[in-house]
């Protein structure tokens, strides 16, 4: 306090005579807060996501993921001595591209012509899983 004491009221009269937008900078940084709270718990998209058949390639991705869990299982249930020869073999899976990553499948995750439509025939015989039981 360094020994002065102000009324409170002629404080914020002088706030507001030095600074007149005091309250709408507060307010608008108020604001900014909560919008950048509510940002940050939404799920958000992958940057390398593809524009074309994007169910096509979160299939594939949970797919590789499924693959190295089941990996991890198996080095994990086998000896130290069997998993230190499989390191070998792994990494030169990891080495391979996936279907994502690979240049030659890039059109497919790209090109327009090549999405893939649910809504054929021919999808719904191929992927009868996927048919709606209740439509017509």
């Amino acid at each position: 306090m360094h020994g002065y004491f102000l009324s409170l009221k002629l404080y914020d009269a002088a706030r507001v005579i030095a600074n007149p937008y005091v309250h709408a900078e507060h307010r608008e940084k108020v604001i900014k807060e909560k919008m950048d709270k509510l940002s940050e718990s939404r799920i958000r998209g992958r940057k390398d996501a593809p524009k074309v058949n994007k169910a096509l390639a979160e299939k594939i991705r949970r797919d590789e993921e499924r693959e190295l869990k089941k990996a991890e299982r198996r080095k994990r249930h086998k000896g130290k001595e069997l998993a230190a020869e499989e390191r070998t073999d792994e990494d030169k899976e990891k080495e391979m591209p996936n279907l994502l990553n690979d240049e030659r499948f890039k059109a497919l995750f790209e090109d327009p012509a090549f999405e893939v439509d649910t809504a054929t025939r021919e999808y719904n015989l191929l992927n009868p899983s996927s048919v709606d039981l209740v439509s017509p």
